[in-house]
């Protein structure tokens, strides 16, 4: 994994040396978003030139991150997963997961009173994922399809604890609505803000969204870790003013993580 942090100078003789951290110098050695979706993804190229736009107009072209992706697959959200709304959600975030990760994949979770873990999500697996990976989304293994999201939070949390958090790690959340355990999720949330996760909720198609609507005005968190914004379809969103919310407080909670020292230096 690439870090970001000191710069790195060479004086008259080749010295290499280190001065103090500066979060400002961009690192030069990743291959832009664009080219590596012409080379190994060109289904992706025009959304990968959108998601470069507002990557660069927030300085996060050369950001280090992990990408995660949790999905309700809950009952009411059968009729999106048929549509082919969710696996649009997969393609619209992978440009971001490959931007951010030397990976260039994204780790993926689908809950209903169950989580389920399920996998990356690659350039080389992305077309087609929901209807394939673990047999697809009818066959996921999630229990009764009703609502449990403390559950999957909680799953999402400690892998990545166990994974060792050394980079910011920027989930997008996705929910149809019906959401409860407000009390599991609070207590999940509280946790979590003391770690370097961002969570970015989105309510598709749905309503009732509950606590999730008001997360971002919680008190209780050393930080404020989350943002939410709701579409009623795909459809009705630029996928330009899409990348625009699902960015817009992320680059302020990775400042004032930063200051507070839950995230390492950039």
């Amino acid at each position: 994994m690439q870090h970001f942090g000191g710069d790195v100078a060479q004086d008259e003789n080749n010295t290499v040396t280190s001065s103090a951290p500066q979060p400002s110098k961009i690192d030069t050695s990743k291959v832009p978003l664009e080219k590596v979706m012409l080379e190994k993804a060109q289904k992706l190229v025009n959304l990968a030139k959108k998601a470069t736009i507002s990557l660069e107009k927030r300085q996060l072209q050369q950001l280090t991150a992990k990408v995660a992706l949790v999905l309700d697959a809950s009952g009411s959200m059968n009729r999106q997963y048929k549509k082919g709304r969710v696996q649009e959600v997969v393609n619209r975030i992978l440009p971001l997961a490959v931007s951010f990760d030397d990976d260039q994949a994204l780790d993926c979770w689908a809950f209903a009173r169950d989580p389920q873990y399920l996998g990356e999500i690659g350039l080389n697996n992305y077309d087609g994922f929901i209807d394939n990976a673990h047999g697809g989304w009818r066959k996921w293994a999630l229990g009764p399809r009703i609502n449990n999201e403390a559950e999957v939070m909680k799953a999402v949390t400690e892998f990545y604890q166990k994974d060792g958090l050394d980079v910011p790690i920027y989930v997008l959340f996705i929910s149809d609505g019906g959401v409860n355990d407000d009390r599991g999720i609070t207590r999940v949330m509280t946790e979590a803000a003391k770690l370097p996760i961002f969570w970015q909720f989105v309510g598709l198609g749905g309503r009732g969204y509950g606590i999730l609507k008001k997360l971002d005005d919680m008190t209780g968190r050393v930080i404020d870790n989350c943002d939410f914004f709701e579409l009623d379809d795909l459809d009705d969103i630029s996928e330009e003013a899409l990348y625009e919310n699902m960015l817009e407080e992320f680059p302020m909670w990775l400042k004032e993580a930063k200051q507070l020292g839950i995230v390492n230096s950039l």
